[in-house]
């Protein structure tokens, strides 16, 4: 008896372990409208696209995911929005005009009027590149007249 206890207690742990880890990984795409392109092996996801994966929020006008043609089960490699571009991330908000996120790198990178918001904190420029793996970001500015700008709000202590 004591077998079969414990038999259902990994059987249980591990199906919830396995589809916790599924739950980052999948990825959810809805749309107003979605069209497939068999030759190019895309996917376009037409008027108000919003692609989640893990704490990761994509929306646009327009997503289309990329599947990586190399590979045998034709799993998605990258997502390309355009169009009033939002992404979030918990505590974050960075808005432009375009945005292509590389699954497998894990790497985002987001161009055109770029606006980075976390909490009171705001950051502006032309490209951020943001590398999950390693925690490291890039925000660059365009030329001159757009330079990279931020907006640091020291918070007061409480006396």
């Amino acid at each position: 008896m004591k077998k079969i206890i414990y038999c259902i207690f990994i059987l249980i742990f591990c199906r919830d372990f396995c589809l916790a880890e599924d739950t980052d990984r999948s990825l959810e795409i809805t749309a107003n409208t979605m069209e497939w392109d068999k030759a190019a092996e895309k996917a376009i996801a037409i008027g108000n696209a919003v692609a989640t994966q893990g704490d990761k929020t994509i929306e646009a006008d327009r997503i289309i995911a990329n599947l990586n043609k190399k590979s045998s089960n034709k799993e998605i490699s990258s997502l390309k929005a355009e169009g009033s571009v939002i992404f979030y991330r918990t505590g974050e908000k960075i808005t432009s005009k375009e945005a292509l996120y590389d699954l497998e790198k894990d790497v985002i990178t987001l161009k055109g009027d770029v606006n980075f918001q976390k909490e009171d904190n705001i950051m502006f420029g032309e490209q951020l590149i943001i590398n999950f793996k390693t925690g490291v970001s890039q925000l660059i500015g365009g030329n001159e007249k757009k330079k990279v700008k931020m907006k640091y709000n020291n918070k007061k202590k409480e006396d």
